[in-house]
């Protein structure tokens, strides 16, 4: 059985995964979502300024933005607080 990812975490996934650009196969690989998912994630973090699409060629590469950075450190820093608590609750 899997266990369901919050959307909070697959934007963290697309974040890291477009942090020295790629492509939006790259990115559904990278982060374990489908063609429909990619779509509606890439344009929602487009949107919000937490990515920016460049075009190289003849083809699409998304990038993280400062902003993107940010979301991620923050995630990361929340994330690792709620583990330490979780231990601690596990040791009393």
């Amino acid at each position: 059985m899997f266990e369901r990812r919050s959307k909070m975490e697959v934007t963290a996934k697309i974040l890291e995964s477009a942090m020295k650009g790629a492509r939006k196969t790259q990115i559904m690989s990278r982060s374990g979502i489908n063609y429909k998912q990619a779509e509606t994630f890439l344009n929602v973090l487009m949107q919000k300024k937490l990515l920016k699409v460049k075009n190289m060629g003849n083809k699409n590469h998304f990038h993280t933005t400062v902003r993107g950075l940010r979301y991620l450190h923050q995630f990361n820093e929340l994330k690792k607080i709620l583990l330490d608590e979780m231990m601690k609750e596990v040791h009393v």
